[in-house]
């Protein structure tokens, strides 16, 4: 069989397995907020597990907190200096800020991602409580923002995870705080199989969570592992047109209106596709516009099965092309160029995120990374210090 018609059938496969909604599900209505620091992720992510709350413990269902209250709350309640939102300083803030009724926080820690996931459906599901998970402790661009925060507000499993059978994850909805101070947290409604490629061991040396997986929780009463379908992250890359028609047809598929954040989805029109780490763990991000300019959603396929990964809206965001960053990155170095290489990464030390990726930008030998708002960096330190295949 051909490579591209293989590819065209698991496209087809994968976005009709994915055209609704997995058959159990669970979401909760917490609204993304801001960080108002380099290092908010902890008490942003606090602030919008209790504005989560249902009803009561206030007669609106949440608890409004001010975000710096959170962030007082944590600095006094840390364990381990060397993070700026230890988990048991966050769990102490959620506590002691507005403890649940009938139930308590506590930090469910296990060296096996999938028990922990197991534990946090189960208890979205039992107890209605949105979920403080820690992605990693990657650092991030600002090297005093180590550790990464994030909101689960909703799951899609096969079974009920609370009825005793071993439930296979579907997907993971949950709001990632920016690391840009200003800027609003993005909503990613994730498969399973992306969900457990970035959800990560503590890596912090010393720390008690050291090798483990983590989430602020209240432990459910029998432990379990959740199944998943694992996400492939290498092999051949499909055509650019493939990758566009994957996300037209998982977009037209699902039921956007079903996913409240995402309903304006159904009436946007995508724009060019973007290539995002080609060598491993590559994607294409396909943004999406309600008006033809500016996009508000962004839905990434698997670059190299066309397999739905996540979907994503944020506040309007403009994405320049490879040619634009090219321009940019040259004329910042003078003006001239005999050779021109560029790759879009998402990594960390690039102070990028799978939905702004970075134009790495190798100009004659010479690494210049330009930021989807046009920003360049030239020379940035990268672990990365050779250019990729030509392939523009």
């Amino acid at each position: 069989m051909k490579p591209h018609l293989a590819n065209m059938l698991a496209i087809a496969g994968v976005a009709g397995a994915l055209a609704s909604c997995a058959p159990f599900n669970v979401t909760l209505p917490v609204s993304p907020g801001s960080p108002e620091d380099t290092n908010a992720c902890g008490p942003l992510t606090g602030q919008m597990v209790m504005a989560g709350y249902p009803s009561p413990p206030s007669p609106a269902g949440g608890c409004v907190r001010a975000q710096n209250d959170v962030y007082l709350a944590i600095q006094a309640a840390k364990v381990e200096p060397s993070w700026d939102t230890d988990p048991a300083g966050l769990r102490a803030a959620l506590a002691g800020l507005c403890p649940p009724p009938g139930g308590s926080w506590a930090v469910f820690a296990n060296t096996d991602a999938p028990t922990v996931m197991h534990s946090v459906a189960y208890y979205i599901t039992h107890n209605r409580y949105p979920v403080a998970a820690l992605l990693n402790t990657t650092g991030h661009a600002f090297s005093t923002h180590q550790e990464h925060w994030v909101t689960i507000k909703g799951i899609g499993t096969d079974v009920d995870p609370t009825g005793g059978t071993p439930e296979t994850l579907e997907y993971v909805w949950f709001i990632d705080p920016a690391v840009a101070v200003g800027n609003p947290a993005v909503e990613r409604y994730v498969a399973a199989s992306t969900w457990f490629t970035q959800f990560q061991a503590v890596t912090k040396p010393g720390s008690a969570y050291l090798g483990k997986f983590v989430a602020v929780i209240e432990p459910p009463p029998r432990s379990g592992r959740v199944k998943f379908r694992p996400e492939v992250l290498s092999g051949t890359l499909i055509p650019e047109r493939l990758a566009l028609r994957a996300a037209e047809k998982w977009v037209k598929g699902v039921k956007v209106e079903r996913l409240g954040s995402y309903r304006e989805l159904a009436r946007s029109r995508p724009l060019p596709p973007i290539l995002v780490d080609s060598e491993r763990g590559g994607y294409y991000l396909v943004p999406f516009s309600p008006d033809g300019k500016q996009a508000r959603f962004a839905v990434l396929v698997n670059a190299y099965t066309g397999g739905f990964q996540e979907v994503g809206a944020f506040a309007s965001s403009s994405f320049i092309s490879a040619n634009e960053a090219e321009k940019l990155a040259v004329d910042a170095l003078g003006g001239k160029a005999q050779s021109i290489q560029t790759e879009a990464v998402s990594s960390a030390e690039a102070g990028a995120s799978r939905y702004q990726p970075v134009w790495r930008v190798w100009v004659d030998g010479r690494p210049v990374d330009v930021t989807q708002r046009g920003q360049v960096f030239p020379n940035r330190p990268s672990g990365k210090q050779r250019p990729p295949a030509a392939r523009y």
